[in-house]
């Protein structure tokens, strides 16, 4: 398929942002405004032109295969390059103010935003940004309750009232400090025996799945894991040599030790990396195509491409 038979779908290819929000047809339809058949039609058709299948159904409802995944990161760059034309042809940079109450996460709080929030002052200095910071699910509620008006979450939020863009990936995984990484260097219920596990096991992982879900399904031996707050405190555990972390790679090549904590190989694994997630800006569905909103989401995206992204 050549570019012009892309860009002839392209509507179609847009829909699939849609479905993969709301995670099933009927959702994305009433969403789009068109019949769950036509928008069946569409996809099929897509599926037809592009050579690969998109989408599996099943009774937890739709997911989007690995081809459909790469296809919806397409979108996701072509939607943030549309807004970032909106901007620069608005000229917004002075052309509106306001407020936006912003939560974030702890880490993006701790490793990206006051670079960021330097920056984006500078940048538009008619638009006041207050910052609150929590865990994914305390600052979706936020939204909901009104406290805050957008939110960086971990994986995209489905429901009605919010709509979830994807600003990056980042995946897990078991770092041992360089002292130990000779004699240690695979994961094994030997090498947890000798030296303790230490994991933030409420955080989320792929799909929103519990992390302490996810390594009870890679058969990890979680007999010797020390449950902690955080990911930094994880990672303080290991820089001081008491331990494996888990950790995602935001903290660990951001931790002041970083060149000393070395990942483990992952036994029956191609990579010592694991459960790939995504970093997301949630925000009401009302204020989608809200400028300020655009505004704040192009530039966050540009800035944690260059500074974050694998």
């Amino acid at each position: 398929m050549n570019s012009k038979h892309i860009l002839d779908n392209l509507d179609k290819i847009i829909a699939i942002e849609s479905i993969a929000q709301h995670g099933s047809l009927h959702k994305a339809s009433e969403y789009l405004n068109i019949s769950q058949p036509s928008l069946s039609v569409k996809i099929k058709n897509l599926e037809e032109a592009l050579g690969f299948k998109l989408l599996n159904r099943s009774t937890k409802g739709i997911q989007l295969t690995a081809s459909g995944h790469k296809v919806y990161d397409y979108v996701q760059e072509i939607i943030r390059l549309t807004n970032q034309l909106q901007v620069s042809l608005s000229n917004t940079d002075s052309a509106f103010e306001g407020v936006i109450r912003l939560g974030i996460y702890e880490s993006i709080a701790k490793y990206f935003w006051p670079d960021f929030h330097k920056y984006f002052s500078e940048k538009f200095p008619a638009i006041k940004i207050q910052i609150s910071v929590g865990r994914s699910q305390y600052l979706i509620e936020k939204i909901l309750d009104q406290s805050i008006d957008a939110a960086m979450t971990i994986e995209p939020v489905y429901h009605s009232q919010l709509i979830s863009e994807t600003l990056y990936h980042d995946q897990f995984g078991f770092y041992i400090h360089e002292n130990f990484f000779k004699i240690c260097n695979k994961l094994s219920t030997e090498t947890n025996q000798c030296h303790p596990l230490f994991c933030f096991t409420n955080a989320l992982s792929d799909q929103g799945k519990p992390l302490s879900e996810r390594l009870v399904q890679m058969g990890v031996n979680i007999d010797n894991l020390n449950e902690v707050e955080s990911f930094e405190v994880a990672a303080e555990f290991c820089a001081r040599q008491m331990g494996i972390a888990v950790l995602p790679t935001l903290i660990a090549v951001n931790h002041p030790e970083s060149k000393k904590l070395k990942k483990l190989k992952i036994p029956n694994s191609k990579t010592d990396l694991f459960s790939r997630h995504r970093i997301c800006m949630t925000i009401p569905t009302k204020n989608k195509n809200h400028q300020m909103y655009e505004t704040l989401l192009s530039q966050v995206k540009n800035q944690v491409n260059v500074k974050f992204s694998n």
